[in-house]
């Protein structure tokens, strides 16, 4: 199979999957008498979206990556509301401040998920927690788990860094390991904020 071969089958699959997302978009689209569905319905269904909206943007980031000025605490309480659900574990989010920062979402929303999957495998409380604040002139996500450390806990824990790394590489930021104040490890994502645009208190 040629290159051109391999991006054809490529790019009649994301145009696939592109049909297949905005009709699941258009059936989690908030309907009347939708307010009557038990509270964890809709919140599924909520998320679901959610979902679908992240994969619509990843989609589109594949064949134009897109970069946008995003909102690093909505993006990270997305990211939380994600793993709380699909790890059955408690996610806390401390949000100390709102910084906006101009990237290419898609990239840093698997980024933070990438962090919170590696943790929430890693914590024994079946609990972690996700800090938005501004750091040194970046825009930092923390996130902090209560587990044994790197090095103490199952391989396929580490999974997902390289991506997590290139994608502040990408970005000119940071991607620093300490230890975190719940007594396991602390894994910290630093994106420059961009000059005049300061964080907003939280």
């Amino acid at each position: 199979m040629t290159n051109d071969d391999s991006d054809n089958r490529i790019s009649t699959l994301c145009h696939d999957l592109r049909q297949n997302v905005a009709a699941g978009l258009m059936l989690t689209t908030e309907r009347p008498g939708d307010d009557a569905l038990p509270d964890g319905v809709r919140e599924r269904l909520q998320l679901a979206a959610e979902q679908l909206r992240a994969l619509a943007e990843a989609l589109a980031a594949q064949s134009i990556p897109q970069m946008r000025v995003t909102d690093l605490a909505d993006l990270a309480a997305e990211c939380a509301r994600t793993a709380a659900s699909a790890h059955d574990v408690r996610v806390a989010l401390l949000v100390e401040a709102r910084p906006t920062i101009y990237v290419e979402p898609s990239s840093v929303r698997r980024a933070v998920n990438n962090l919170l999957d590696n943790a929430v495998r890693a914590t024994r409380s079946r609990s972690v927690e996700v800090h938005v604040r501004c750091h040194r002139g970046y825009a930092a996500v923390e996130v902090h788990d209560d587990g044994l450390g790197f090095g103490t806990i199952p391989a396929r824990t580490g999974w997902g860094l390289a991506q997590v790394r290139a994608t502040s590489d990408a970005h000119g930021g940071l991607l620093e390991r300490g230890s975190s104040r719940t007594g396991g490890t602390m894994m910290r994502l630093s994106l420059p904020l961009p000059r005049g645009v300061p964080g907003r208190a939280a």
